[in-house]
């Protein structure tokens, strides 16, 4: 598969239809599932087994069988819900908050007095809700505060919104909906 995914393009579109799964309606995830896996299966009709096993793991883990949970419900990890109210997807902007108080509270020496200390950690929590504290009141005023570090990510975002808000739409079939979302995934490669 590694080999496959590394020179043919056609196939590694194939392959991130399973990334694009995130976006599909919990509700459709199954047959979405079943749509690529079939998909992926007609790529070496003659050999299924090469890629048999990746099916069955990507649906004990995060699809399921019939009778059969999967390690990880789809409720848990779809990305459809989060993507329509704005919320994050990812864990950077948290890693981004951890980093700068991490770096903050650090000083040039690592032990003694130039160390980080309890009380660095205390001013620099303080500083912080100082911060939240002023967001809320721009919100509670009625200003916009901005979501996004970069307007590329609001595009990005605004892009992934308008496929996801097709995907019921009678013209817009599932593979075309796969297809949008998988372009999608791959810029963000």
């Amino acid at each position: 598969m590694a080999n496959n995914y590394k020179y043919d393009e056609e196939y590694r579109k194939i392959i991130r239809k399973f990334m694009a799964l995130a976006f599909v309606p919990v509700d459709q995830v199954v047959p979405a599932f079943e749509h690529v896996s079939t998909e992926l299966l007609a790529t070496d009709p003659d050999h299924p087994d090469n890629h048999e096993n990746f099916i069955e793991y990507f649906e004990n883990t995060w699809v399921g069988r019939p009778r059969r949970r999967p390690l990880f419900n789809p409720e848990m990890w779809n990305a459809r819900r989060a993507t329509e109210i704005h919320l994050p997807r990812t864990t950077n902007n948290l890693e981004a908050w951890h980093l700068a108080i991490q770096k903050s509270v650090k000083s040039k020496g690592t032990v003694g007095p130039e160390g980080p200390n309890v009380h660095k950690l205390i001013e620099q929590l303080v500083a912080e809700q100082l911060r939240c504290n002023a967001i809320a009141v721009k919100l509670i005023n009625g200003e916009e505060v901005p979501l996004y570090s970069l307007k590329k990510y609001q595009v990005a975002n605004e892009r992934l919104l308008n496929i996801i808000g097709r995907f019921y739409n009678e013209n817009y079939t599932l593979d075309r909906f796969l297809k949008a979302c998988s372009y999608y995934v791959m810029e963000l490669e």
